[in-house]
This record gives structure tokens, sequence and C-alpha cells, in this order.
């Protein structure tokens, strides 16, 4: 019966208009970060959630979360203000950490001189598997931590982008291995 339920529910929900959806993923996603006791700041009228996170034990980086455009979106601000200087690095780099990520993408804003780490989903992955926003969630903080330290390798030791991926899967590898 429990099943059923389930089924009628998501058919309803899939069945609702795109404003509508939207609403309910963007309630759906204040539930979340509220029953997770994220440290969260809600503006409802952009429809964004804002989170610091600790990824060292120094540092914490800014978490967005928004709906729009029938996607929810997950952000982190990787670097403020890069060195111009280092510019061809910078690009070089996340265009590794592109190749490889199945999810998510690392974005360069030349004018700002920032850099990004986003990921997002559809309404319908959320209408249909709401759970996932915790898997999305972790996948998304967990490859930040990646970035960052690959771009903080790279800005402050000045390592060749090659080097810092090379590096940063060696340790994914080691780290796999550890756990089996």
């Amino acid at each position: 019966m429990k099943h059923l339920f389930h089924y009628f529910k998501v058919a309803f929900r899939l069945s609702l208009n795109h404003n509508r959806q939207e609403e309910l993923v963007w309630n759906d996603l204040k539930i979340y970060h509220k029953t997770q006791e994220y440290n969260s700041g809600v503006f409802e009228k952009e429809r964004t959630i804002e989170s610091i996170f600790p990824i060292t034990e120094t540092k914490s980086l800014k978490f967005i979360y928004y709906t729009k455009s029938g996607k929810l979106y997950f952000e982190s601000l990787i670097l403020n203000k890069y060195d111009p200087d280092i510019a061809s690095e910078i690009f070089i780099l996340a265009t590794h950490f592109n190749n490889i990520f199945r999810e998510g993408s690392v974005v360069v804003y030349p004018n700002d001189l920032c850099v990004q780490f986003q990921m997002k989903t559809s309404y319908i992955d959320n209408i249909v598997y709401p759970a996932d926003k915790h898997r999305y969630t972790k996948i998304h903080y967990d490859s930040s931590i990646d970035v960052f330290w690959a771009f903080v390798k790279l800005v402050t030791e000045k390592e060749d982008p090659a080097i810092i991926i090379a590096d940063l899967l060696r340790m994914k590898e080691e780290l796999k291995e550890n756990k089996s």
C-alpha cells in the first residue's frame, strides 16, 4: 500500500504545471535544509539558500542552492579574485576537472576573476526522487573540497595543472583502496 501511495504522489507531482513544480522543489529544498539543521540563510524573493560549510580546519566556503528554469542548482565559490597572470593555468585546471567530472562543472568567470563549482538537476529528478537531494548535496560538497584543494595548490604552490590532477586522482585511488 505504501508503494501505491508513493506512486500516486509522484504521478500527482509530475502532473503539476511548471510553476507549481518549481514551488514544490523550492519547498522541498527548504525542508531538507531545515531537517539537516544546516546553518542557512533563506532568501524567499530570490528563491536562494546560502550555507557556509567548513572544508578544512581553517577554511569555509559559501554554498548556494536555488531553483531556476526547471533546475535545482548547487554552487560553491572556489576562488574569489585570482591573479590574472595565472588565468591560463586556471582555465587548464578547470578543463581537467570538467573532463573527469560526471556530475557538475568548474566554471571560470574571467571578468570577475573567480571560479565556481556548479551542479544542477532537473525538477523532474527532484520530484520523482526527492531523497536524492542529500546525495547531490554530498557529491557537491565532496567535489567542492577537491576543487578547492586543487585551485589552492595552483595558486599557492604554482604547481602545473596536470600534476595537480594526477596527484588528486592518485589520492582518490589510495583512499578508495584503504576503504576496501
